[in-house]
């Protein structure tokens, strides 16, 4: 029986989705283990903290090396983390001797039901790891997102194909993790459009994308699917600070209708204010809302799109866990 293990990466203010996906890890992937590198100091004291049987948790400065450490000094926070994503899974591979497939996960993923059918689908192909289609919904500007291909969850064989594959992403992105077009492959995704050509039948593209839904795809599935994905990517959504208020934005740029928001978001939110429970009080801090002195065109920004469901803001009180000073990304 293959044993298949989780892995992510997180800092300290991405910290309450990720324990939203260990919740959900833990109810539709039962027995699955969740590696989590944590990526400042806060973040690896707190997930250490919870002695969570299913999670295990691993220091940045644990497992940077001078080639990661030569490319973060002259990358963006968000370059960096890109970078690290293909050194995941050898990672892991490496410190779980049981796993025999090892799937990485985006941090603000999510599971709303079993995520069986879609390990199926990639056992049954032999591959040596598998790819997920955009699938973008037919009014989807495709340009906000690079490539055809998603890196939101990919599984890994741990043998030779599965390492070369990982190897060659590795150096692709020491090479070059841009968030400009202009400089190359945007992200760390840009690269995976070559695979299937590249790679040939060592690589599977999932050929159910409904499984995988995200705001880009909703409207071209979610009437097909209708609360059965596997999985949901939840580009977009922030938790905000004001006052004494959590502010949570679930959306941004893409119109969400209501029968998507009750079954998916206000579960996914559900489970993150159950797992800060979990946390001490002042232990962290979301990000505070931008006030019109510092920027006044934000309200006017801000109405129009509300009036269009391209955001929708939920305002909860202030989790005790959340009233505290954030850590800041390293």
């Amino acid at each position: 029986m293959t044993d298949t293990v989780f892995c992510t990466h997180f800092d300290s203010h991405y910290l309450p989705q990720g324990l939203a996906l260990l919740s959900s890890i833990e109810r539709h992937a039962p027995g699955m283990r969740l590696w989590v590198l944590a990526l400042d100091s806060r973040c690896h004291e707190l997930l250490s903290a919870l002695h969570h049987p299913l999670l295990r948790v691993l220091a940045l400065d644990e497992v940077e090396t001078p080639e990661l450490r030569a490319a973060r000094a002259n990358r963006s926070w968000s370059e960096y983390c890109w970078t690290l994503k293909p050194f995941l899974p050898q990672l892991v591979g490496e410190r779980d001797a049981e796993a025999d497939v090892v799937v990485y996960i985006d941090s603000d993923c999510w599971l709303p039901g079993p995520v069986a059918p879609l390990l199926a689908r990639f056992e049954a192909s032999a591959a040596a790891c598998m790819i997920t289609p955009h699938a973008f919904s037919p009014h989807r500007d495709a340009t906000a997102i690079a490539g055809i291909y998603c890196a939101q969850f990919m599984p890994f064989r741990q043998n030779a194909d599965g390492l070369a594959i990982l190897r060659w992403w590795q150096e692709r992105c020491l090479e070059c993790c841009s968030s400009t077009h202009g400089q190359g492959p945007l992200g760390d995704q840009g690269y995976l459009d070559e695979w299937p050509e590249r790679f040939g039948a060592r690589v599977f593209v999932l050929d159910q994308p409904e499984l995988t839904l995200a705001p880009w795809n909703m409207e071209r599935f979610w009437g097909r699917v209708h609360a059965k994905p596997c999985l949901y990517h939840f580009q977009g959504f922030r938790l905000y600070r004001c006052g004494g208020w959590l502010v949570i934005r679930a959306s941004a740029g893409v119109p969400l209708g209501r029968d998507a928001l009750m079954p998916l978001h206000r579960a996914y939110l559900g489970d993150i204010l159950a797992m800060l429970k979990r946390l001490p009080a002042r232990s962290l801090a979301p990000r505070p809302l931008p006030t019109p002195q510092q920027d006044p065109r934000g309200l006017l920004l801000l109405l129009p799109r509300l009036l269009l469901l391209h955001w929708v803001v939920w305002l909860r009180p202030l989790p005790p866990a959340l009233r505290g000073r954030a850590a800041a990304s390293p």
